[in-house]
């Protein structure tokens, strides 16, 4: 039976100015500003914007109407709603939510 031997492969020396001061290289490199998050804002836009109505084109995108749009609302509430705890739970926040932006305001004097 062969004996098998291990072959050690020195990893490449990285210059020490490849990455900003105080910040290791292998950091570096998983940081690096390529891709789509990496663009600005702008042009994420007009690249999405064109995903949009290439697939409009093709018949892959899907409209909802009025009358689905308002089938897909009540199948979720029934589902949600047979929770009574998480029901109470986002009744409770809601009333919390609007106790703070009505606060009562000081009448003036007529």
């Amino acid at each position: 039976m062969q004996e098998a031997t291990a072959v050690r492969i020195q990893p490449a020396a990285t210059p020490v100015s490849a990455a900003p001061q105080g910040m290791s290289p292998a950091i570096h490199a998983r940081t690096s500003r390529r891709g789509f998050a990496a663009m600005d804002k702008d042009r994420q836009k007009e690249i999405a914007s064109a995903g949009g109505r290439a697939a409009h084109e093709r018949g892959h995108a899907h409209e909802f109407t009025p009358e689905e749009a308002r089938q897909a609302g009540r199948k979720g509430v029934q589902t949600v709603s047979q929770n009574r705890q998480h029901m109470a739970a986002i009744g409770r926040k809601g009333g919390v939510a609007r106790g703070q932006r009505h606060v009562a305001m000081p009448r003036s004097p007529e």
